[in-house]
């Protein structure tokens, strides 16, 4: 498989562990997994907050592939905790995106040409 395929994806186990809180988002009572190793504190978001955060970040961000913060203290979420939230189609967005941004248009003939292997 193309190595964009397999782009954050890790054959070990990234299972979360949750703990019943109140979300910082929503401000409901419910499981809230541990996703982010910067947030010290107690302060957790439930999935469906962070399912619907990452989702946007990544609708949004037309032929990009911005990081993936923490909506609560803004440190970096790698990409195979954060994929575990999102649907296959939006992390397949994703990749597409990286998969547009090594490539390039010539602007004699309008051909495409791609530098992913």
């Amino acid at each position: 498989p193309s190595p964009l395929c397999e782009f954050g994806k890790s054959s070990k186990s990234s299972a979360l562990v949750e703990e019943l809180g109140e979300c910082q988002i929503c401000f409901e009572a419910l499981p809230l997994p541990h996703f982010c190793r910067c947030c010290v504190d107690a302060r957790r978001c439930c999935a469906g907050c962070l399912r619907t955060y990452f989702q946007t970040s990544v609708e949004d961000a037309l032929y990009a592939m911005p990081i993936m913060r923490c909506p609560l203290c803004r440190g970096r979420v790698p990409t195979k905790i954060w994929a575990s939230f999102v649907d296959q189609e939006v992390y397949d967005k994703y990749a597409g995106n990286a998969f547009a941004l090594l490539s390039m248009r010539c602007p004699a003939c309008d051909n495409t040409v791609s530098f992913a292997p």
